[in-house]
């Protein structure tokens, strides 16, 4: 049986500064040239938003099903990185149909200032404001279908 061929493809960076829901988007311009993907992803390296950090609850790594935030459980499932994969998207103009929006790195650290989530609110997507606390996002992944 012959093997099926893969096309790697290393990822791509979304610009340094998109306005979304009226809220700066800031990325860095990191490039990390280690990891190839299986079809075309866009990354946000140090995510922030206003200069604040998105709320995450998990522990990175082999311990993501541990909370490290001091958050409600309830609030736990707030932040869509999926709608917030599409709008940032949309925002760049990328055609394609999201595949998979995932959080590859994060952090337990304490965050001093307010942290936000992406969430659907009065029948629109925005930004909401949480309390600093532990967790948040450190790098943004979103995957195309191929």
């Amino acid at each position: 049986m012959a093997a099926v061929a893969t096309v790697k493809l290393f990822d791509k960076l979304f610009a340094k500064l998109t306005v979304l829901s009226g809220r700066n988007v800031t990325c860095d311009s990191t490039e990390h040239r280690d990891v190839k993907f299986p079809a075309d992803t866009w990354s946000c390296y140090n995510i922030r938003v206003n200069g604040r950090r998105l709320r995450y609850w998990y522990i990175p790594g082999f311990g993501a099903e541990t909370h490290c935030s001091d958050g409600k459980k309830k609030n736990d499932g707030l932040n869509d990185i999926a709608a917030l994969c599409r709008a940032l998207f949309k925002a760049h103009d990328i055609k394609r149909n999201l595949w998979t929006a995932y959080v590859n790195d994060a952090s337990c650290r304490h965050s001093t200032k307010e942290r936000v989530v992406f969430r659907k609110l009065n029948g629109k997507y925005q930004f909401d404001t949480f309390p600093a606390g532990r967790g948040y996002i450190l790098l943004l992944r979103c995957m195309t279908d191929a």
